[in-house]
């Protein structure tokens, strides 16, 4: 815990900055092993949820074998929308 909260600090610091920065090319991102672990964090969970997101979606084109490919449309037009819209 004590690693996160250190890690929290640093990177809300590392945030300050670069919001401070005129040109956003000048970010080189967080000077501090602490910060990159929040850095690192965001990043992972955003794969994850676009892992998770495609994983969804082969499910539910795959979710209605045997019949036409017209059905399978009519029947989860609403899900594939809100897919693609992060809904």
């Amino acid at each position: 815990m004590h690693r996160v909260a250190r890690a929290h600090k640093a990177h809300a610091q590392y945030l300050k900055h670069r919001e401070s920065l005129a040109d956003s090319d000048d970010d080189d991102g967080p000077q501090d092993e602490d910060a990159w672990l929040l850095e690192d964090l965001k990043v992972l969970a955003f794969l994850y949820t676009r892992l998770r997101d495609r994983e969804m979606l082969i499910d539910l084109i795959f979710e209605v074998g045997g019949f036409p490919f017209s059905h399978i449309l009519k029947k989860n037009v609403d899900k594939a929308v809100c897919l693609g819209l992060y809904c």
